[in-house]
């Protein structure tokens, strides 16, 4: 269901469709490949995602509705489950859950009548966070499970932490130093990677 929704979604999701028509079409793996993908929201996802939440810790700020995490927590696992369902189902959520408040923070050493001194931050409804947090809790079992993700994007790995590939590098770097051999290291640093934010808070 979740990438039936995406692959049905207009203009705000064209470039996320376009990517995954791509993956798929390169890698020619049906959807049916990985049914998690296609299912509704169950109990135990929604419990699973709780579990998540109380090992991670629930020092979080919330957006326009107010609802903290204990809150969520609280909530018992089938109406939770029958609300997150049908946000996912209708493509929509309540009005509230759906706006952020954003906060500019002054960088450090910034100037604070200078609006490029500030690192914009969104506040987002604890609730919404809860809902993408099933999905990618269900994306990453499915990833993991089928092992698509090698261990150098370690990013997006459970277990793992991004300085990890700067320990490696340090380690071959130490190691041709010891053996008297060359090592050759390409650092790829690639512009446009993400689409820029408009900042719409500046005059």
């Amino acid at each position: 269901m979740i990438f039936q929704i995406i692959m049905k979604a207009g203009k705000p999701y064209c470039r996320l469709r376009n990517t995954l028509q791509f993956v798929y079409s390169s890698y020619l793996v049906p959807f049916f490949l990985f049914p998690d993908l296609n299912c509704d929201i169950t109990v135990d996802d929604v419990e699973r995602a709780k579990a998540h939440v109380k090992s991670s810790g629930m020092g979080t700020s919330t957006g326009f509705d107010n609802i903290l995490y204990d809150k969520i927590l609280e909530l018992e696992g089938v109406p939770l489950c029958f609300l997150l369902r049908e946000c996912v189902r209708l493509r929509d959520a309540p009005s509230l859950c759906l706006q952020s408040l954003l906060a500019g923070i002054l960088k450090k050493n910034g100037d604070p009548f200078d609006a490029r001194s500030y690192r914009a931050v969104a506040l987002e409804s604890c609730l919404l966070k809860f809902l993408t947090l099933i999905i990618h809790l269900k994306l990453s079992r499915v990833i993991e499970d089928a092992g698509i993700l090698p261990d150098s994007q370690n990013g997006f790995l459970a277990g793992f932490q991004t300085n990890d590939n700067m320990f490696i590098l340090r380690t071959c770097i130490e190691r041709a130093f010891a053996d008297s051999r060359n090592l050759h290291v390409a650092f790829v640093d690639v512009s446009d990677a993400f689409p820029p934010m408009v900042p719409t808070y500046r005059r």
